[in-house]
């Protein structure tokens, strides 16, 4: 007989999950019980999916260092999915999504409109604050990134380095910042946004269904820096003006239940070129911080690499959009 989920509230149990057995055994006290054989599916990612008997999967997922809200992550879960099906010292039970990822089925931009609305989905559900976090996170990056030195590390990473520096080094980055943090859109909507919607957190179904998992970066943020990070993920391959107004359209469409206006996608349209300027610059400060901690240089060179493209495009885009 296959086990079944159980149906009680959320529970923890003290597990730290380090390995496969751990994994297992997190699974047997907050789902299925002992009786159950349960088995790893082959995969490379840090989580662990796992099943038994009948076809049933969960996913054993391992937290990050930096999360949201336990109790946030716990209703937009409720509310959205994946469920959390219980939680252990480092990390939680969720329910698994039969999904694939974008690199396996769709090439761009077969499925933007589920992404679109998805994340429509999540900024309509309800918050208690109307204070955005994201510039905090910005300034306090900027802060970090300009105190890390590289010194220490071999020839190869103070190479790339030097593409970082000047700009970090620069008297007009603060200025920048605050000029560009001036001139956020008046009307910018503020709500419950995913924090992360990179593309391997974007789930998609054969028939370009999208769903968002790990809202371990929830929090209330400006929903066009949301939009942002989903659409400019990947700073080589940008989405065309004519994809970027077809998400915008499908969004506001899901959003507001009704066809929105030009005027109204135009506006957003231009919000989400403004925060991508932000994300590029967020994006670039945090890739220095992961190459200063990267062990080998040869990591710590190629983020550094992609913090200096990041944050040339943050500041060429600046100058022709904002200015």
């Amino acid at each position: 007989m296959a086990a079944q989920l159980l149906k009680t509230p959320i529970k923890r149990v003290n597990i730290t999950v380090t390995d496969d057995a751990t994994a297992l055994e997190a699974v047997k006290r907050l789902v299925t019980g002992h009786e159950t054989k349960l088995q790893i599916v082959p995969s490379d990612s840090p989580h662990r999916c796992v099943t038994w008997d009948g076809g049933d999967h969960v996913l054993v997922r391992l937290y990050k260092p930096l999360r949201c809200d336990a109790a946030l992550e716990v209703d937009i879960t409720e509310a959205i999915g994946p469920k959390i099906l219980g939680t252990f010292v480092n990390g939680h039970v969720e329910e698994y999504y039969v999904y694939h990822t974008p690199a396996k089925v769709h090439e761009k931009p077969d499925a933007i409109d589920g992404l679109a609305r998805a994340l429509a989905a999540v900024h309509s559900l309800k918050c208690d604050s109307d204070k955005p976090r994201s510039w905090i996170g910005l300034r306090r990056a900027c802060e970090t990134a300009r105190t890390l030195s590289f010194g220490e590390r071999g020839h190869l990473v103070k190479t790339r380095y030097k593409d970082v520096s000047p700009i970090l080094d620069s008297a007009l980055l603060v200025r920048n910042l605050d000029q560009l943090e001036a001139r956020v859109p008046p009307k910018a909507h503020v709500c419950l946004c995913h924090g992360a919607a990179a593309a391997h957190l974007i789930l998609r179904s054969d028939d370009a269904d999208a769903r968002l998992v790990d809202w371990g970066a929830a929090g209330v943020d400006y929903a066009a820096w949301d939009l942002a990070r989903a659409l400019h993920d990947d700073c080589e391959d940008l989405p065309e003006l004519s994809d970027r107004r077809a998400f915008v359209q499908e969004y506001l469409a899901t959003l507001h239940d009704e066809p929105p206006s030009p005027t109204k996608v135009n506006a957003l349209v231009n919000d989400i070129q403004y925060f991508t300027i932000c994300d590029n610059y967020l994006r670039g400060f945090l890739l220095v911080e992961r190459a200063h901690a990267a062990a080998k240089d040869v990591d710590a060179a190629d983020l550094l690499s992609r913090a200096a493209m990041r944050l040339r495009q943050a500041r060429a885009q600046q100058y022709v959009v904002v200015w």
